[in-house]
């Protein structure tokens, strides 16, 4: 097999620039969750030389191919998000966002490069006459932020005929060009609270008139508080807005409180939710105002990742590094994020793993209005997905 990696050297070598390309052209033209049609007319044209067979899409804007191996095992899913963040872009680079409103601040653009590279690497190494030993399937999921898609592609059925899954997520703050991960629960799932506290309105003058909802208010932030603590990072629970009120001569009748909960424990979700049904009780009590809380949960799966998909990704790494340095040398442990991605749902269903890229301490945090997903690790990515697609379970 030494041959494979001079020939892997060479051929990545040679499709780089193409894929530098790529990602300035996409990080130009960011488009937001659903209403991402340019960028996949660029995928589909980068794509196009590539001998894979396309699907029809399962959602409108998802792009997803499929190459076939040696044997008819179930598919190797590679899966990167397409969309970008809806926010403004600054910075003087020349491939900055021309789209008001949309930019790739959390590194999609890499994602779908990465992924770009790794099929048209694998090509150029089929056609080597290095085949693939089982089929794999190329995904680039619409609206991974806000909108939760990868829970509506799992529903739509890309996971059939899928063994194992896989994605990379760029992470600054990390070593640069090494790869990081954690085995079971990895990535927090995430739920909004609308809590509700309603009084009685009146003439800012006369509060005698009415009820006001402010002390009920200040009580159930205090209540979040102590919910908060009693997870010890466990769990989070952050109230985040206020809303309520139209003058400065009215008492309101109505405000409101929403915030967020991050949990990696799916039984922990209905624990919080039983504590602020009890909290609520207590406040309205205690102040005769009405208290609500309602729950909006798009993220709800943990993302969990299989150890023994990790323990054989790092080991192929690690005996790849030994023949071609430029492939890190395994995959190290990170402790567990309090983000939230919708790549859970599809490791809720298969087993499989998101590993995060190490993008180094000059790079700024994702969704920063200045990030930008540095060339230099792109290499890094496509070498790991076109060495799972060649020897992970193979």
């Amino acid at each position: 097999m030494a041959d494979f990696y001079s020939i892997l050297k060479e051929e990545l070598n040679s499709i780089l620039p193409q894929i530098e390309n790529l990602r300035h052209e996409l990080h130009r033209h960011p488009e937001t969750a659903w209403k991402e049609v340019e960028t996949g007319k660029r995928l589909s044209d980068f794509l196009r030389g590539c001998d894979m067979t396309p699907f029809e899409p399962y959602l409108g804007t998802d792009l997803v191919y499929q190459r076939k191996g040696k044997t008819d095992r179930e598919a190797l899913l590679l899966r990167s998000d397409m969309d970008a963040l809806r926010q403004c872009e600054t910075g003087s680079r020349s491939w900055k966002s021309i789209n008001d409103g949309a930019a790739h601040n959390c590194g999609h653009d890499g994602h779908m490069s990465m992924l770009c590279g790794a099929a048209l690497l694998i090509d150029r190494m089929i056609k080597r006459g290095y085949e693939l030993p089982r089929p794999v399937r190329f995904v680039f999921q619409p609206a991974e932020e806000i909108e939760c898609g990868g829970s509506d592609l799992v529903d739509a059925g890309v996971l059939e005929g899928v063994g194992e899954v896989l994605a990379i997520h760029g992470w600054p703050s990390l070593p640069e060009g090494e790869f990081f991960s954690k085995s079971g629960p990895f990535f927090a799932a995430a739920a909004t609270f609308v809590t509700t506290l309603k009084g009685i309105a009146t003439h800012g003058a006369l509060p005698m008139n009415g009820l006001s909802p402010f002390p009920a208010t200040a009580r159930m932030i205090d209540e979040i508080e102590l919910i908060a603590e009693k997870y010890n990072g466990r769990a989070i629970v952050s109230s985040c807005i206020i809303t309520g009120g139209s003058s400065d001569n009215i008492i309101p009748g109505e405000i409101g409180i929403r915030g967020t909960i991050r949990y990696y424990h799916r039984d922990h979700f209905s624990e919080i939710q039983g504590l602020f049904e009890r909290a609520g009780h207590a406040v309205s009590d205690q102040t005769g105002c009405g208290v609500r809380t309602e729950f909006i949960s798009r993220y709800k799966i943990p993302l969990y990742n299989s150890e023994t998909v990790l323990e054989n990704l790092s080991s192929l790494l690690k005996e790849g590094n030994s023949r071609y340095p430029d492939i890190p040398a395994g995959i190290g442990t990170t402790e567990a994020k309090t983000v939230s991605e919708d790549f859970s749902f599809y490791t809720d269903k298969r087993p499989g793993a998101l590993v995060l890229l190490g993008l180094g301490d000059d790079v700024p945090s994702l969704h920063a209005q200045d990030f930008d997903f540095p060339d230099k690790m792109l290499s890094k990515g496509i070498l790991l997905f076109t060495m799972a697609a060649y020897q992970l379970n193979s």
